[in-house]
């Protein structure tokens, strides 16, 4: 399925046993009731957390330390290898706001053993530093801890990020998604340790939980559903007319990565994306694709896969699906089509074939990200509200009200119609201008993070949320 925001992924949870169960309703609920009654260390582990600084993007020399961490870890956290991030903060989180400046929380028991790992991207505004939890989005955004652990570290990390906190600077801790329990139990942990966290839910995901268990039976439910059988039908008839392929590559390195990461530029430059006003391209430039470099020469994993599919019309590839694998869930990470095949569906046939050939390596879920909800669910997905954005800001009593006040749904949808300063008045305006010339106080505004001055930043704050 090609997501015009390339936010579609695929998603498993883990409870605190480390057994892995499919997000539902009351995942999110069932992570946070584990926090209940529990201590923050327990009787024989005492952790203790390291702040590492690095600059440039840099992350510090701790990849062994890192590796065996990431081995005692969790299915779904495999994506947070030392090179995954290394290539993100390389590549993505360096020049505009970001200033290249990092931090590596490093959790550690008593004997020195690594528990958890969990990595921050610096952004500036002005005097303001805004510390970011590193990562593309939810639920691809995340940490590493040992999930025999996952109380005591979380406690650990929560007591960190408040204690770091000082007045010019803000923790962001999102969007995340909160199904799993080690970011529920973080963020637990920090609302109870100040009154300054400003929590709120962000757009729904699309979870396809319900994929069948053999090829047998998709291929029974593409046959008798009308929309996906008409699209098999279409593939049936391009292939034998136009020279439809759709092509497989698992892990590609090289030469023939070079070679992939061009066509998906070229599919992404004729796409709708490419003209979209708030479009994220992802293949554009040299440094766009040096993530991807980065990560696929040097970050195999035997519980982790990487494949790009793409269609190809004769020689021509017309669209593509980046889909990252861990254990039994499937992260369609990227994805896009050429705009002058659109009446064709190429991203429903690309999702046909992952979706089968993911059956075959026993993926349960699929999580298609926000948005669209309706074509979604024609392929079997249904809404789950897990993800939330938390932010930490500056202290004193600003800092609080504006915590609570952004916390209140009430509030948010009250002012959501006020982005627009000319709606806004004088005051507004005033609060605009004043935002060019000083850094004081945080506003939250879609991704991003306004610097504002002490007398207007209470403002912006209810007026940017959305």
């Amino acid at each position: 399925m090609v997501n015009g925001t390339n936010e579609g992924m695929v998603r498993m949870s883990t409870d605190v046993n480390g057994l892995y169960y499919l997000p539902d309703a009351s995942s999110a609920a069932r992570a946070a009731e584990t926090t209940k009654g529990t201590p923050t260390a327990g009787a024989s582990t005492v952790v203790t957390v390291t702040v590492l600084e690095g600059r440039d993007g840099a992350l510090p020399d701790i990849r062994d330390a890192w590796q065996r961490c990431l081995a005692a870890a969790p299915d779904h956290q495999q994506l947070f290898s030392f090179e995954y991030f290394s290539a993100w903060l390389r590549y993505e989180a360096r020049g505009g706001r970001y200033s290249g400046e990092t931090r590596v929380l490093v959790a550690r028991d008593r004997d020195g053993e690594v528990l958890g790992i969990l990595p921050l991207a610096c952004r500036r505004y002005g005097l303001l530093r805004v510390w970011m939890l590193a990562g593309p989005y939810e639920p691809l955004r995340g940490f590493l801890c040992n999930p025999r652990l996952v109380h005591e570290v979380s406690a650990a990390f929560a007591r960190t990020l408040v204690s770091m906190h000082v007045w010019l600077q803000a923790v962001r801790i999102g969007p995340v998604d909160i199904g799993f329990p080690e970011v529920a139990l973080l963020l637990e942990h920090m609302k109870r340790l100040t009154g300054r966290l400003a929590s709120f839910e962000t757009p729904a995901a699309v979870y396809a939980t319900d994929v069948p268990t053999t090829v047998a039976q998709f291929l029974e439910r593409v046959r008798v559903s009308r929309n996906l059988s008409r699209i098999a039908s279409r593939q049936r008839r391009l292939e034998r007319e136009e020279g439809l392929r759709i092509e497989r590559y698992a892990n590609p390195g090289g030469e023939l990565l070079s070679r992939i990461l061009e066509e998906c530029r070229l599919v992404e430059s004729r796409s709708w994306l490419a003209s979209a006003p708030d479009g994220r391209l992802r293949f554009a430039t040299d440094e766009q694709q040096g993530f991807w470099r980065h990560l696929c020469d040097r970050d195999a994993s035997a519980r982790r896969d990487l494949d790009f599919w793409v269609a190809y019309l004769g020689e021509k590839p017309v669209a593509f699906d980046v889909v990252i694998t861990l254990g039994t869930v499937r992260h369609l990470y990227a994805g896009q089509y050429d705009e002058d095949y659109a009446k064709y569906g190429l991203g429903w046939m690309l999702c046909i074939a992952y979706t089968q050939e993911g059956i075959e390596r026993g993926v349960r879920t699929i999580d298609m990200g926000t948005g669209s909800v309706e074509y979604k669910r024609r392929a079997g997905g249904a809404v789950f509200d897990v993800r939330r954005d938390s932010c930490l800001l500056p202290g004193g009593v600003l800092g609080t009200v504006a915590a609570k006040v952004l916390s209140s749904d009430r509030w948010r949808r009250l002012l959501r119609g006020m982005r627009d300063w000319r709606r806004i008045g004088l005051a507004g305006i005033l609060a605009a201008v004043a935002s060019r010339h000083a850094g004081v106080g945080v506003i939250i505004a879609g991704d991003d993070v306004v610097a504002a001055p002490v007398l207007f930043a209470m403002l912006q704050t209810l007026v940017a949320v959305a």
